[in-house]
This record gives structure tokens, C-alpha cells and sequence, in this order.
């Protein structure tokens, strides 16, 4: 899911596949600071998703989200509430996989780069959870807590955030998580939990 300034990583980042975009969230300008709600839905094949495994991608994302400013440069910051009902299908054999994510994504700061852009440091917190197809747990892929960085093009306008244009997305610490999570690293734990169910 890409929301202009938001930019959600969704449970999908955050075991470290790299995606296609599902929608876009168009808001002409900064909304005001009350929640509003924001239901999507997706799909799309996958190949390589983990090596020699092609899945049929599915996702249903229902968010809550606002925009709200905390300084006198008016500069609006996206924060949301996200929960994540994810299914991998292996084209091959029909086994499937259920991942449910919830997150959090609260903004912490806003940085002028002084070259037309914004850097914004969030907090990502959550929790990813594999099943199988009888309900039991897979694998616990993710528990805790992120920073991201998002630098977008503000297109001369940094109050309005309809025209913003991503050009970076960078986790400062990497994927190193304040909680745990399944496997010696994220991408790997995500692939051995998997592989392991539906491979």
C-alpha cells in the first residue's frame, strides 16, 4: 500500500519482500486531525516470492489514518492503524498460508533537506503471525518495534502532501526490531516458515 506521505510498510515490508503497489489513498490536501477509515483489497502472482516458490498473492487491509501537525511550519504527519489479513496460495500445489499483521505507524519528526525534499522519521510497531490452512501457527514472524526514514519530493508544496513523489525509504538500524522475531533475520525467517508450510 503506498498513501502518498504514508507510505506503508506493510507486513509484507516487514519480512522483507519487495512488493507491487495494491492502491493508492489520493487526499488533495492534509486532512484534519479526526481518523478516517480506509478499507483495500489486492491481489497478484508472485514468482521467486522465496526461491522456486511462485504464489498467488492475496491482501486485505482495513486502516484507520489522519493527518495532524505538531509544529508551526504546518507540515502535515500521516499516522495510521493497519490490520493485515495476507494469503500466500503456492501456484503448484494449492497449499496456502494465512499472514494476520496489525501495525502502527506514529511519526516522530520532520526534516528539510534543503533541496526540495522531506525526511520523516517514524515508529513502526506490530505484530506478523503465519497460519497454516487448520488454523495452527506456523511461525511468529515479527513482534516489536522499527525506525523508518521517508524522504519524498514535496513538489514545492510541503503543506500538501497530494503532489509528494517517494524517494527513499530507509530503515536507520536496519531490520533490527526493539521485540523478536522468527528466524536469525526477517527475510530468512519469513522463507524457512513458508517453505516449511507450503513448499
Amino acid at each position: 500500500m503506498i498513501h502518498f506521505r504514508a507510505v506503508s510498510v506493510a507486513a509484507a515490508a516487514l519480512i522483507g519482500l519487495a512488493v507491487s503497489t495494491v492502491g493508492f489513498m489520493d487526499t488533495a490536501s492534509a486532512t484534519p486531525s479526526h481518523w478516517q477509515p480506509l478499507h483495500e483489497e489486492g491481489s497478484e502472482v508472485i514468482e521467486d516470492i522465496c526461491p522456486g516458490v511462485n504464489v498467488f498473492w492475496e491482501i486485505v487491509a482495513d486502516t484507520t489514518w489522519r493527518y495532524v501537525t505538531r509544529s508551526n511550519d504546518g507540515v502535515p504527519l500521516y499516522e495510521e492503524h493497519v490490520h493485515d489479513n495476507e494469503v500466500y496460495t503456492n501456484l503448484a500445489n494449492g497449499e496456502s498460508v494465512t499472514v494476520l499483521g496489525t501495525r502502527i505507524e506514529h511519526p516522530l519528526s520532520v526534516t528539510f533537506n534543503g533541496d526540495g525534499t522531506l525526511t520523516y522519521l517514524y515508529n513502526h510497531t506490530g505484530k506478523s503471525v503465519m497460519y497454516a490452512e487448520d488454523g495452527t501457527v506456523v511461525a511468529r514472524l515479527f513482534t516489536g518495534g522499527i525506525r523508518l526514514e521517508k524522504t519524498f519530493d514535496y513538489a514545492g508544496t510541503p503543506t500538501d502532501p497530494s503532489d509528494d513523489h517517494l524517494v527513499r525509504l530507509n530503515a536507520p538500524n536496519g531490520l533490527q526490531t526493539t521485540g523478536r522475531h522468527f528466524g536469525p533475520d526477517i527475510p530468512t525467517g519469513f522463507c524457512t516458515a513458508l517453505v516449511q508450510a507450503i513448499g
